[in-house]
């Protein structure tokens, strides 16, 4: 597992865009993208797990005083072990867009009401390659 990488005061506002890119590990079980106003409270837990259940999946979660309650199961799932991604997500105020590799799109709402993610934290079994934001 590679070393966590936590940017803070990044001030990001709505309509804000954060683009990461990956190199996913050969061996890889998850890896997780985690964005919040203040830590440990997370308005978005963007989580790949390979082989979750004997399936392939997405947990997307929001974490408010310690305790996670909001999880979305995304199924479509274009990550490939051993191969670079990226993940593409907007900050639209009530909710998340979240472009995956292929292209695919989804949403996850803001249950946080966050109005600025202020951190964002990446660890698991990928190796950080780009942040970017616009």
């Amino acid at each position: 597992m590679a070393k966590p990488l936590f940017a803070t005061n990044l001030e990001l506002k709505p309509k804000a865009h954060i683009r990461i890119a990956v190199d996913i590990l050969h061996d890889a079980t998850r890896f997780t993208f985690d964005l919040g106003f203040e830590d440990p409270d997370i308005a978005l837990h963007f989580n790949p797990r390979f082989n979750y259940y004997d399936y392939n999946t997405i947990v997307c979660d929001t974490r408010v005083n310690g305790y996670f309650g909001h999880a979305l199961k995304e199924r479509h799932f274009p990550f490939q072990k051993g191969t670079r991604a990226e993940v593409s997500i907007i900050f639209e105020e009530s909710f998340f867009r979240i472009t995956l590799p292929d292209g695919y799109q989804f949403t996850y709402p803001n249950y946080t009401r966050a109005k600025i993610i202020n951190y964002l934290k990446a660890h698991g079994d990928m190796i950080f390659r780009t942040l970017a934001f616009e």
